[in-house]
């Protein structure tokens, strides 16, 4: 079955695949009116389109875009401004700056997929994980990228390491990983 949303997202340079934009989407879609939802790491916009798009959530993008490719920032700004999308907070600073822009609990849904190095993720998980409230859900991608490292078989072993230990406990349900997008619950 065609979906606009998940149509227009794949049309934004990114890195999510199709399945993972669906899932991540299904999550989006079922959320209540005016949820709150947080994004560490928007790069083009791909997956933030699909939040965007829906136009009914209170929606937090966080990135500095100082590492990104040097196109990234004006196909976003270029992306929001043609599609009207201005519904949104958009602090662009540091993802451990950004944290104290963004709402401190209540949180329903995260997407963590900013920077990948193990200090950065790690900060993130400590940043962002406690402003989720009972019931939310936590996205990260890149989670056990099949690649180069000879200890772990991953491309980002501390992605693997932060998502493991900071939701690898029984306050945490894992719902599963698609591709490489890891997703959990948190319980308490």
């Amino acid at each position: 079955m065609s979906n606009p949303i998940i149509e227009f997202a794949e049309t934004v340079p990114g890195f999510y695949e199709r399945p993972e934009l669906e899932r991540l989407y299904s999550f989006v879609h079922a959320l209540p009116d005016r949820s709150i939802i947080i994004e560490v790491g928007v790069q083009y916009g791909r997956t933030a389109s699909l939040y965007l798009n829906e136009n009914r959530h209170r929606v937090y993008l966080v990135d500095c875009w100082i590492e990104n490719e040097g196109d990234s920032w004006p196909y976003f700004q270029n992306m929001v401004t043609t599609n009207n999308w201005y519904q949104y907070t958009g602090i662009w600073q540091r993802s451990d700056s950004a944290a104290t822009w963004t709402p401190e609990s209540g949180v329903d849904l995260i997407h963590i997929d900013g920077g990948h190095t193990p200090e950065v993720v790690w900060r993130d998980c400590e940043c962002y994980l406690p402003k989720l409230k009972v019931g939310g859900i936590a996205m990260f991608h890149d989670y056990k990228r099949p690649g180069a490292d000879p200890t772990t078989g991953s491309v980002f072993p501390g992605v693997d390491k932060a998502v493991d230990h900071f939701t690898g406990n029984s306050n945490w349900e894992d719902l599963g990983t698609v591709l490489t997008q890891a997703c959990r619950r948190k319980l308490a």
